[in-house]
């Protein structure tokens, strides 16, 4: 009945979010303790123990969402309701930046799993790219996503600056630009991230479809040999899979608007009520 009443008692605009300030404390407490705490835990276990390796796109990885953490989180440092004209400009701009920076370093961690399957005489396009030091390599590894990042963020602090009123507070946990301030600022990161998404599920797809080709020749070639296939691959395939799952709940958010709450108060109203006449 507690549900029920939830429902019926929170008004929802006719264009705006619902008011989300009830989920304030579960949703600073998972932001607190992933992007926070325990990403940053990992990232020091992978720089400092000489017993843990790890690539320059995996640390990056889970850099780039310790920023997108952050991003959403920054309301949590203020006391002040409604937030500053500054401070919500800037948790827009970022917020709107975050997603497709978190979708390119994937593809990052994607590619480099993808390069442990390919034999040397298949890389020779990146032949150039041995040569050159190691520092750089490094660069051109860890920069793409903050370059991508800039240049949304910039987009949407333009944006705010432009048109005040575009910014909004509705949703009571952070700031965020309106999806009709702005038509590149609207379908930009949506587009950008569903291409990037796309481009790793088929390298993705190219790396079972290696996989099982190269199995099956090898079985095939050497029938004597152990037949149980390596697992490390196929975990790595998964880990790069869990990422991407993440990445495209996080890209994808959900803008409320009142004919779907409605929908939803009226279902869950009408499940209560059945229930009741059931007991």
């Amino acid at each position: 009945m507690g549900f029920v009443l939830r429902w019926l008692t929170t008004s929802v605009p006719g264009d705006s979010t619902p008011d989300l300030s009830y989920l304030r404390t579960a949703y600073f407490a998972l932001q607190l303790g992933g992007g926070h705490i325990g990403l940053p835990l990992l990232i020091l276990i992978f720089v400092s123990s000489r017993r843990v390796y790890r690539p320059a796109s995996v640390i990056n990885f889970c850099s780039t969402w310790v920023v997108y953490s952050v991003s959403y989180s920054l309301l949590l440092y203020t006391d002040r309701r409604p937030p500053s004209f500054t401070l919500c400009l800037a948790q827009s701009a970022m917020i709107h930046g975050a997603p497709p920076m978190a979708v390119v370093a994937g593809l990052g961690v994607v590619l480099q799993v993808y390069s442990t399957f390919q034999l040397p005489w298949q890389c020779r396009c990146l032949a150039p790219l041995s040569r050159l030091p190691r520092w750089i390599l490094v660069l051109l590894i860890v920069t793409p996503p903050y370059l991508v990042f800039a240049v949304f963020a910039t987009s949407a602090a333009f944006t705010g600056l432009k048109d005040p009123p575009s910014l909004s507070f509705e949703n009571r946990l952070y700031c965020s630009i309106k999806p009709k301030a702005s038509p590149f600022n609207q379908f930009a990161v949506p587009v950008f991230c569903t291409v990037i998404l796309g481009t790793i599920i088929a390298v993705e797809t190219t790396m079972i479809v290696q996989y099982c080709r190269r199995w099956l020749h090898v079985k095939h070639a050497f029938p004597l040999v152990n037949r149980r296939p390596s697992l490390s691959p196929l975990l790595r395939f998964r880990w790069s899979r869990l990422s991407f799952l993440a990445l495209k709940g996080a890209t994808y958010r959900i803008r409320a608007r009142r004919r779907l709450v409605s929908i939803w108060k009226l279902r869950g109203i009408s499940t209560a009520i059945r229930a009741h006449d059931i007991d």
